[in-house]
């Protein structure tokens, strides 16, 4: 018996996404993740990830050409009375791309300090897992999801790599109640149950996993407020107190040309370009 099934459990808001055209509302057991829905966080979550991207860059750290994007199952509400018989009923949507920042001057601690003093908007927190050598990134969450960067000190050759997730809340997907221990040990799992599995979610969520190619250029161009947002990002990762900064862009054929003023010890930097790839660098005449 499902616990109260008339009243709507694992509420999530969806926010309004642009480029899918919804316009916003939740899931819960009641109305589980739509389509249209689960396209739209995806898109949220794609955004995020540029985001982070920008920032990193900002800093200097060179990305691979392609990430990934997937659907990961969680646990979110438990059938009848036991809330602790939740299954796997809940999905939660990833991004993941990573980067590097080659170099043998680099100092991984320095670099942590650096990232530790921008804006709480930009980095929550930064934790020192081992010191010198690896640091986990706290980002807040934007657009529906929650961002980490993990950093890590390489030698042979001597770099910093990163590996950058961006996370979803929890959304209800289906009734998916856990079976007893006895019967998980008894059944064989085949490749079969998995394509099974993964057809349901390509149904559902539009894909199970993907590549995510970090610079692809979208299908209808980087929107104004993206472009603005992914500048800013990308001079706070270039060290540059952008608390006094007004950016302006302008579109151009293939991206935008962003105008930075506010304070005279902005005014050198006069403007940059960001491509509907994403590409950020000064504009050419």
């Amino acid at each position: 018996m499902r616990s109260l099934w008339f009243i709507p459990h694992g509420n999530a808001v969806i926010e309004p996404e642009e480029s899918t055209g919804y316009r916003g509302g939740w899931s819960s057991t009641l109305h589980p993740i739509s389509t249209k829905q689960a396209a739209a966080v995806a898109a949220h979550g794609r955004r995020r990830a540029r985001e982070m991207l920008s920032l990193l860059e900002g800093a200097g750290f060179i990305a691979a050409e392609s990430g990934s994007e997937y659907w990961s199952e969680t646990e979110l509400v438990g059938e009848g009375f036991n809330r602790f018989d939740k299954g796997h009923n809940g999905r939660v949507h990833k991004v993941a791309a990573e980067l590097t920042l080659p170099g043998s001057t680099s100092n991984i601690a320095e670099l942590a300090r650096r990232f530790a003093d921008l804006p709480l908007s930009a980095i929550e927190r930064v934790r020192a897992d081992t010191p010198d050598k690896t640091y986990t990134l706290f980002l807040p969450r934007q657009h529906g999801h929650a961002g980490t960067i993990k950093m890590a000190k390489q030698e042979n050759p001597s770099r910093i790599t990163v590996s950058l997730l961006a996370t979803s809340k929890r959304y209800f997907y289906r009734w998916d109640k856990r079976e007893p221990v006895w019967k998980i040990l008894l059944r064989n799992q085949t490749e079969e149950d998995n394509e099974d599995r993964r057809a349901r979610e390509i149904a559902r969520l539009g894909f199970s996993s993907r590549d995510w190619p970090v610079h692809a250029e979208l299908p209808d161009g980087i929107s104004e407020s993206e472009a603005t947002d992914r500048v800013r990002l990308y001079l706070m990762g270039a060290g540059v107190n952008t608390a006094p900064a007004t950016l302006r862009a302008q579109r151009t054929e293939s991206g935008w040309d962003v105008a930075i003023s506010g304070d005279p010890a902005l005014d050198g930097l006069g403007a940059l370009r960001i491509t509907d790839a994403g590409r950020i660098s000064p504009p050419t005449e």
